[in-house]
């Protein structure tokens, strides 16, 4: 059933689009007459009909991370699809606690919003995206979580399931896959993704995504090949350990076509 929504959702909302990134002004005026709807399961249906459209390539959402009173964390995404607001999500590792809205003051909130979602090239919108981390304290302090940037050259068949992931966990390895290898530049990524990605499966994609540091520390860059090709190889075993330290969502940077 359609509803107008609470003053807390409305406000977890409304701190989100605070943030200055591309889109933000138009998905303002979408809260005009916004309607939601009781999905279950943490997930709330947006339904928006003022204002115009964003252009996203993909759903990306904006993100904020929360902490109960338990010292866990309480993840809420808000979905744009379509180039509209279309749904608020929130999950938290403990069962008990996953279908219950956060109810902390969102000004408290990690968030993680997108910088530039598209942008106009000669065959239209064209993917283009970076993420900014903010965490705003009640005083309005700027405070930042100690991560590290890397990037993931992918085909097809993973970007699809990273979308269907949320954009928030890289697909399990397949059993002749050893490891996973996410590398230091995007250049270095960007080579792969064209040169062979493209060949094998028709399309190439970059990704960039941040991890907490002290995962990483238990790593060791190694170089394959040569001095510009650094990575790290993480056991396929322990690829479900990376994604629990992932900070954000998984971005999309780059698109190639064969």
């Amino acid at each position: 059933m359609l509803r107008s929504p609470t003053p807390a959702e409305l406000r977890v909302i409304e701190v989100f689009l605070e943030n200055d990134f591309p889109g933000a002004e138009e998905l303002r005026a979408q809260l005009t007459g916004l309607v939601v709807e009781d999905v279950g399961a943490g997930f709330l249906r947006l339904s928006a009909t003022a204002g115009a459209r964003v252009p996203v390539k993909y759903s990306i959402p904006i993100e904020g991370r929360s902490v109960d009173g338990d010292g866990l964390p309480i993840d809420v995404l808000l979905h744009v699809v379509d180039g509209r607001l279309a749904g608020l999500e929130w999950f938290s590792p403990s069962a008990a606690k996953s279908n219950a809205f956060p109810t902390t003051d969102p000004t408290t909130w990690t968030v993680f919003v997108p910088t530039t979602w598209a942008t106009r090239g000669p065959g239209g919108w064209e993917w283009d995206t970076e993420t900014e981390e903010r965490s705003f304290s009640l005083d309005g302090r700027l405070e930042c979580s100690e991560t590290v940037v890397l990037f993931r050259p992918i085909g097809p068949e993973e970007l699809a399931l990273i979308v269907e992931s949320g954009f928030r966990a890289f697909p399990p390895r397949l059993p002749e896959q050893p490891f996973f290898y996410p590398v230091l530049t995007e250049e270095y990524a960007t080579q792969i993704a064209r040169d062979w990605n493209v060949p094998a499966s028709g399309s190439g994609y970059v990704t960039r995504f941040r991890v907490k540091k002290s995962f990483l520390d238990a790593y060791h860059v190694q170089q394959a090949g040569g001095r510009e090709h650094l990575e790290y190889w993480i056991p396929a075993a322990e690829l479900p350990l990376l994604n629990a330290n992932l900070i954000g969502t998984i971005e999309v940077t780059a698109e190639f076509k064969g």
